[in-house]
């Protein structure tokens, strides 16, 4: 057994910080998106691109580590979630790779598993495609 201790440190994330990176992230990969595409971009509709980049692979979880602990611990310990969770598919993604962490390394430490996991790839975005072209839209506007 590994007898390594961890400790975690982590300074809270507001939420606006977090969306704002999510969009950012989004608005580059569209941009590499259509970069990839060549010239070809100018004959697929805007909206068909942005739904293949909201199904593809985004580069981290876009949540704060409070409300991610706060949710996984419970799905965790089988306890129902709040109604109003967001994304719950997100959170049980999450609680996965968690919960595969904390068994590779050893640790005991769910925090140290989900704060792991929101560093790690997510297998979606997340967010509807509508949201993402408003956020695509709001941002070409500004640049």
């Amino acid at each position: 057994m590994n007898n390594s201790c961890y400790f975690i440190i982590f300074a809270p994330m507001r939420e606006s910080d977090y969306i704002y990176n999510r969009d950012q992230d989004l608005f580059d990969c569209y941009f590499s998106k259509i970069k990839e595409l060549g010239e070809i971009a100018f004959y697929i509709p805007k909206k068909e691109i942005i739904e293949k980049i909201v199904n593809s692979t985004a580069p981290r979880f876009y949540c704060s580590t409070e409300e991610a602990i706060r949710v996984c611990s419970r799905l965790n310990r089988g306890l129902s979630v709040n109604r109003k969770c967001k994304n719950l598919n997100m959170y049980q993604e999450i609680t996965l790779i968690a919960q595969k962490y904390i068994n590779e390394k050893e640790i005991k430490s769910i925090s140290a598993g989900i704060y792991y996991a929101l560093r790690q790839p997510a297998s979606k975005w997340y967010i509807s495609t509508d949201y993402a072209y408003q956020v695509i839209n709001r941002k070409r506007k500004r640049r």
